[in-house]
């Protein structure tokens, strides 16, 4: 069996700067801001259902009263 002299192959390594990305964070709002600006969905939803309920109210008593009126006849 025959030996024969190896040389050391040297590979170049090329040092090459990596950056990481991060993928961006989603804003949070904090909540405590929410009913501070008034710009907030469940802002928005409670004032609705504050203005929706008395307008109801006021539907109930007002429809049967304007349906319970004579109309009255022209000549």
């Amino acid at each position: 069996m025959e030996t024969r002299p190896t040389t050391p192959v040297k590979l170049e390594q090329t040092n090459q700067p990596i950056q990481l990305v991060r993928p961006p964070e989603p804003h949070i709002e904090n909540p405590a801001n929410w009913m501070q600006y008034g710009n907030s969905q469940a802002e928005i939803i409670m004032a609705t259902a504050v203005l929706i309920s008395p307008i109801s109210g006021l539907l109930q008593v007002l429809i049967p009263v304007i349906l319970r009126q004579p109309q009255k006849k022209t000549r």
